[in-house]
């Protein structure tokens, strides 16, 4: 490969987010990995307090929510996360593909964002398969 299209494809792997998405796709990975291993930790802190990182503006909790987004969904556990699961992946392919249709055409900044919530949405999907389907602990 010569130096040019070497060149072309940083400059185009930088332009398109994607090292921005998996930059965080493996934070998001990572810290939850942490936080469910310190889990009892955190949970045993006085007043259900969690830790603060940065007083009075960073700190990490330890929540559960079993159900949809809002704590919606149906009493089988089982059901309402195969719902989730399918709508959020079906919603989530959806909205790429319209985007990614358009994505050279949106600034940068758009592109950036769009990136973000894509990493957030599979972040949340893989939650629901590996922390809901099995009674996964680090």
């Amino acid at each position: 490969m010569n130096k040019t299209k070497i060149k072309s494809w940083l400059l185009w792997f930088f332009n398109s987010f994607i090292w921005l998405a998996v930059l965080f796709f493996v934070v998001d990975l990572v810290t939850k990995l942490v936080v469910v291993a310190n889990r009892d930790y955190i949970l045993s802190r006085p007043g259900g307090q969690g830790i603060d990182l940065i007083p009075g503006f960073l700190a990490i909790n330890y929540i559960e929510n079993p159900g949809m987004a809002f704590g919606l969904g149906s009493d089988n556990d089982v059901v309402n996360r195969w719902i989730f699961v399918t709508v959020a992946t079906i919603g989530t392919v959806i909205i790429t593909t319209i985007y990614i249709k358009k994505f050279k055409q949106l600034n940068r900044i758009t592109r950036a964002c769009l990136m973000l919530m894509l990493v957030g949405a599979v972040g949340n999907l893989v939650d629901r398969l590996f922390y809901s389907f099995s009674d996964f602990k680090v």
